[in-house]
């Protein structure tokens, strides 16, 4: 008996205290305790924006302002359910000119359940800045390849315009917009995005107030086939007038260039000189049906550059097609040619005089003259006496 006794008590007291367990649980539930809690880096709201932008302002570097915290108290269930919407709203309507000020910030709470404590800052830093308007080019890139073929992107919407604050404008350069030209067999538009970028090709990652007149551009994708040609130097139009390559000391690096092309005429590709050093890196001439990748579009080129000089050369002309069991004697010719100074030698000019058909006689005959080095203008006759 007294064995039941014990046990009965020790039941009644494991029943006594889950029982209390639940009541204060209950309790807790029904009228939970107020707590007081700090809530830091609270977000900031700006009111009178519109009379701000009215005014050709726009606040910045709204990310960069922190540390703002405080002190509210409140039912716990309340403080778990809205301390996220607790922020602080500033005025900025007073605001007139472009500068860095210190404003009172109003604490304003999502719920009437919640109470301010205690607030632990002062005013808010904020900066204003000018909005500013600018219009930047697009360039277009490329993402993917196509086999056996070279694809130019280029930007049918050639600039947007831009409107924020001047800070931000003025650190951007241009957009990129990025075309996929994976398996492209044929021309086609495609519209995408773009990405500002600086001037040293980064991205833009700080931009809280630029807008665009455009979010996306177009983009022409031409194809063209892949084709490796060698390359030749050549004098610019301009240079050419007066100067010319010594081809025997000519090197150019790389020699070869893969491009695009639609004309499977061309056979080579030409490196255009521009200044009389004739060393250093030069130009690609980008032709009608061909197309240039931007990583080929120069090469180094070494050669001599001379200055063109033109003197009277005096040669001797061959005789061609003279008839068997004849001798032909034939004067020496004085011709004008122009070049670099050491191919104006008579060596380095071939005069000839067809003498097909021709017997014994005097003959005055045209001059056929050919050089590689030298250009000889004029026409010239040869006094000849066949025997």
């Amino acid at each position: 008996m007294n064995t039941d006794k014990k046990t009965s008590k020790i039941k009644m007291g494991i029943i006594s205290v889950i029982t209390a367990i639940f009541i204060w649980t209950a309790i807790t539930y029904i009228n939970p305790p107020e707590l007081t809690t700090t809530i830091s880096n609270l977000p900031v709201r700006f009111a009178g924006e519109e009379e701000l932008r009215e005014r050709g302002l726009t606040v910045v570097d709204r990310s960069g302002i922190t540390g703002l915290s405080v002190t509210v108290e409140g039912r716990r269930d309340t403080l778990l359910s809205l301390s996220g919407g607790i922020f602080v709203e500033v005025d900025v309507s007073s605001v007139t000119e472009a500068g860095e000020y210190d404003l009172a910030g109003n604490v304003t709470l999502p719920s009437q359940a919640l109470s301010i404590d205690d607030v632990k800052f002062d005013t808010v830093p904020v900066t204003v800045d000018k909005i500013a308007v600018k219009e930047i080019p697009i360039r277009a890139v490329q993402t993917g390849s196509s086999e056996n073929r070279l694809v130019k992107t280029v930007p049918l919407d050639e600039t947007v315009v831009l409107t924020g604050a001047k800070s931000e404008i003025e650190a951007v350069s241009y957009g990129e917009a990025a075309a996929d030209i994976t398996g492209l067999t044929e021309n086609s538009e495609v519209e995408t995005g773009y990405v500002l970028m600086d001037d040293s090709g980064t991205p833009i990652t700080s931009n809280e107030t630029i807008s665009a007149t455009k979010t996306k551009v177009r983009i022409s994708c031409e194809v063209y086939d892949a084709v490796t040609l060698p390359v030749r130097a050549e004098l610019s139009e301009e240079m050419a007038k007066d100067y010319e390559i010594d081809r025997s000391g000519v090197s150019i690096t790389p020699s070869t260039v893969e491009i695009g092309l639609k004309d499977i005429g061309v056979s080579e590709v030409t490196a255009l000189i521009t200044d009389a050093k004739g060393s250093g890196d030069y130009t690609l001439e980008e032709k009608s049906n061909m197309y240039i990748p931007d990583n080929v579009k120069t090469v180094r080129v070494r050669a001599d550059i001379e200055k063109r000089v033109s003197k009277n050369v005096t040669i001797d002309v061959k005789p061609e097609n003279l008839a068997d069991g004849f001798s032909a004697q034939i004067g020496k010719i004085s011709v004008s040619a122009s070049g670099i100074e050491k191919n104006l030698v008579p060596e380095k000019i071939n005069a000839a005089v067809d003498l097909s058909g021709l017997g014994k006689g005097t003959y005055t005959l045209p001059v056929s003259i050919s050089s590689v080095d030298a250009q000889v203008t004029g026409s010239y006759t040869a006094s000849v006496t066949i025997n």
